[in-house]
């Protein structure tokens, strides 16, 4: 179900994708801030902010974030869009 899928991508965005995005989703990080495009909470995408796209993007990658085609399996890479969907609409619900 939904719920585990989140919880996974979680785990995996907290080991791959924090350290530039912050754990939080922010982009408020070193390198992070030096581009606008790593808030993930913000509303602003890169693409359109659809689970498809935020999938493509975590696959493929868009200089300067590297791609994690072959470093994370297709199902983390799943995973880890349905959580960053979450964590971007999670301010939505307050």
């Amino acid at each position: 179900g939904g719920k585990s899928a989140v919880a996974a991508g979680k785990s995996t965005f907290e080991r791959k994708c924090a350290s530039c995005h912050g754990v939080s989703g922010d982009g408020q990080t070193m390198t992070g801030s030096r581009f606008k495009y790593a808030n993930l909470i913000d509303g602003e995408w890169r693409g359109d902010g659809s689970l498809a796209s935020i999938e493509h993007q975590i696959r493929k990658g868009h200089d300067p974030m590297p791609k994690f085609e072959g470093k994370l399996t297709d199902e983390e890479i799943r995973e880890t869009a349905a959580y960053v969907l979450e964590l971007a609409h999670r301010k939505d619900k307050k």
